[in-house]
């Protein structure tokens, strides 16, 4: 049996894998395709929806299976040849066995909304400090910054994507929308805390003013400032 040291280093690196599988742009397409697909679908199909080469679409694929993103099967064959393989996302489509449990924990935070927010935020900021780069990594870029959020909000499920111009991040899908609508203070607040941690940690020039929960039915809005 494993130690808790050796399973710290286990979950540490399957934070990495995920993290570097959905650090390429490419990848994050195929995902997002596969989650919104209403069956498994084929390298074929992807590189025709995705634009991107068979070549390149296969390797993507071995990653996203790789880090947990995706699963490899073998279609029933419809007539002689060899077995076509289809690919099925497998993050982020299920329902959230911990949301009960979640909620349970939001109510009892702190005695005022305020008060809970605060220590959500700080939540989310001790969040972060796990995904920190390395002592002594030169300060990320704004774009940088922009990659690693999307890399990890993606990861976690919420659909992001920036708009660079407008100091905004959208976040099209809240896994946690059930606790996130009775308690938003907490919810709201341990993600803010979240992109406030990123942010800071990997020294960018931009920090988050504000979240914004549910600005449209299903959208939540990050805005961003420069410091």
């Amino acid at each position: 049996m494993s130690n808790p040291a050796q399973r710290s280093v286990h979950g540490a690196a399957a934070r990495v894998r995920g993290h570097g599988a959905l650090a390429v742009p490419s990848r994050v397409l195929l995902l997002d395709l596969l989650r919104a697909a209403p069956g498994p679908l084929d390298v074929r199909e992807l590189a025709g929806a995705s634009g991107l080469h068979v070549t390149t679409v296969r390797f993507h694929l071995g990653v996203l299976c790789d880090a947990g993103f995706a699963r490899k099967d073998v279609a029933h064959a419809t007539r002689p040849g060899r077995p076509r393989a289809v690919y099925t996302a497998t993050h982020g489509g299920g329902p959230d066995p911990y949301t009960a449990l979640a909620a349970a924990l939001a109510g009892t935070l702190a005695p005022t909304p305020a008060g809970r927010r605060a220590r959500a935020e700080r939540a989310g900021r001790a969040m972060a400090a796990a995904h920190a780069p390395a002592p002594g990594t030169p300060p990320a870029t704004g774009a940088e910054a922009l990659a690693r959020i999307v890399a990890l909000f993606t990861e976690l499920g919420f659909e992001p994507d920036v708009d660079a111009g407008a100091r905004r991040i959208r976040l099209h899908r809240c896994p946690y929308r059930e606790v996130a609508v009775a308690h938003p203070d907490v919810v709201c607040g341990l993600h803010l805390g979240l992109l406030r941690g990123l942010l800071d940690d990997c020294g960018a020039p931009l920090r988050a003013a504000d979240l914004q929960p549910f600005v449209e039915p299903g959208l939540c809005v990050a805005i961003l400032e420069d410091r």
